[in-house]
C-alpha cells in the first residue's frame, strides 16, 4: 500500500473462539459473548442458551449441555493456572445464577475448553475421564465443571468438534490444517475455520502447503477462501513477509505462480489475477508469455 500504513489482519486466540462459538451454536441457539457477570469487570467467554429445540442433535462432545451453558476458553499463550484462574471458576458460575432467574445449579452447565492440558487442575481435583478429550470435576464449586482438551479430541470435521479442533496445539494441529485445505467441501463452517486458520497459524499454513504438495488439492479451496473471505492481496502480502522471516520465500512464491499460471488458463484476466495473487501486471504477462496462453 503505497503512501499509507500497511494495515494488518490481525485477532486473538479468544475472539477466534468467540466467532467460531457463535457461528456454530448460533444456528440453533442463543449465544451472548463476553457475558457480563452482575456489576463485576469480569465476562465469561460464551454463553449458550437453549432456546426452542433441544441442542443435543447439533452436538457430538457437548452433549450435556443443558438450559444455560458457560464456556471458558484458555489458549495456549494464556494457559490456565490453577493460583491464578481458579477462583474466576466459581466467581462465573454464582455470578450467572445470581444475574440470570431462571438459572439454577440443576440447569446451568460450566465448561472450560484448555488448549494445553491444564494438568495440575486435573490431578488435584481428581477429575474423572469421560470420554476422548473430555473430563469432569466434581466438587469444585457449585456444580460440576467440564474439562475439553482439543489436542485429546479425535480428528473430525463436523459438529461442534471441527470449532473446538481449531484450537488443538503441536503436532495435532498440523493434522487439522491437512484435513481442513483437502476436505473443504466436506467440512461444516469450512469459510470460518479458514479464516481463522489463515490469521492465526499463517506461517505454519503456508508451511504445510509447501512442504506437503498441496497446491493443486486445495487450489481451488485456498482461493475460494481468499475471494470469498476478502483476504485477496492482503492475505498474500501478509503471508509472504512472516514467510520470509522463516525462509520460505520460494516455496511460497511458487505456490503463487502456480496459481497464477492455472487462473491465466481457467481464462481469468490479469486484473482478477492481480487482485487474487498480489503480482504484478508485468509479473503476470511474463508468466502468460511463458506459459504461451
Amino acid at each position: 500500500m503505497e503512501g499509507s500504513e500497511k494495515k494488518k489482519i490481525t485477532i486473538s486466540y479468544d475472539e477466534s473462539f468467540k466467532i467460531l462459538m457463535a457461528g456454530y451454536f448460533g444456528k440453533f441457539a442463543k449465544v451472548i459473548t463476553d457475558y457480563e457477570i452482575i456489576d463485576l469487570p469480569k465476562r465469561v467467554d460464551v454463553l449458550v442458551i437453549e432456546m426452542n429445540k433441544p441442542i443435543a442433535p447439533y452436538v457430538e462432545l457437548l452433549t450435556y449441555f443443558k438450559r444455560f451453558n458457560i464456556v471458558e476458553f484458555k489458549s495456549e499463550k494464556d494457559r490456565f493456572n490453577i493460583y491464578d484462574d481458579l477462583y474466576k471458576l466459581g466467581i462465573y458460575i454464582c455470578g450467572l445464577l445470581l444475574k440470570e432467574p431462571e438459572a439454577n445449579v440443576k440447569n446451568t452447565t460450566f465448561t472450560l475448553v484448555s488448549s494445553l492440558r491444564p494438568g495440575k487442575l486435573l490431578k488435584q481435583y481428581k477429575a474423572e475421564h469421560i470420554r476422548q478429550g473430555l473430563y469432569i470435576i466434581e466438587d469444585i464449586s457449585l456444580i460440576p465443571v467440564y474439562v475439553v482438551i482439543p489436542e485429546e479430541l479425535e480428528l473430525r470435521y463436523d459438529k461442534e468438534i471441527s470449532v473446538l479442533k481449531e484450537f488443538t496445539s503441536k503436532k495435532d494441529r498440523s493434522e487439522f490444517i491437512k484435513g481442513l485445505l483437502t476436505g473443504g467441501e466436506t467440512i461444516e463452517e469450512y469459510e470460518n475455520l479458514m479464516r481463522i486458520t489463515s490469521i492465526l497459524y499463517s506461517i505454519q499454513l503456508i508451511k504445510i502447503i509447501k512442504q506437503e504438495g498441496f497446491m493443486n488439492t486445495i487450489e481451488r479451496n485456498f482461493r475460494k477462501a481468499i475471494k470469498e473471505l476478502g483476504f485477496d492481496q492482503e492475505f498474500i502480502k501478509i503471508g509472504l513477509e512472516q514467510g520470509m522471516q522463516q525462509g520460505m520465500q520460494q516455496g511460497i512464491n511458487e505456490g503463487i505462480e502456480k496459481i497464477a499460471r492455472n487462473a491465466l488458463m481457467r481464462g481469468f484476466s490479469i486484473d482478477e489475477i492481480a487482485l487474487l495473487t498480489g503480482l504484478t501486471k508485468s509479473q503476470i504477462k511474463k508468466l502468460k508469455n511463458l506459459s504461451g496462453n
